[in-house]
């Protein structure tokens, strides 16, 4: 699974305000070396094996009209 974006426009809806205007959040880029494996796991959760962490609160779902 992957998941991309566009990283200012991310950084821009996390603005703040600073100096009496709205600075967009710090975007920190770190490299990727492709001849080393990641330094973290990825784990996969599914809904229904969410309870392993934590108590996981109900869903309200609205229907639209």
């Amino acid at each position: 699974m992957s998941a991309t974006f566009n990283v200012q426009r991310f950084a821009e809806y996390f603005s703040f305000p600073l100096y009496g205007k709205l600075a967009a959040a710090p975007i920190i880029d770190l490299e990727k070396s492709y001849d080393q494996k990641p330094s973290f796991k990825i784990h996969e959760y599914y809904l229904c094996h969410l309870g392993v962490l934590g108590p996981v609160s109900s869903l309200h779902v609205c229907k639209l009209q």
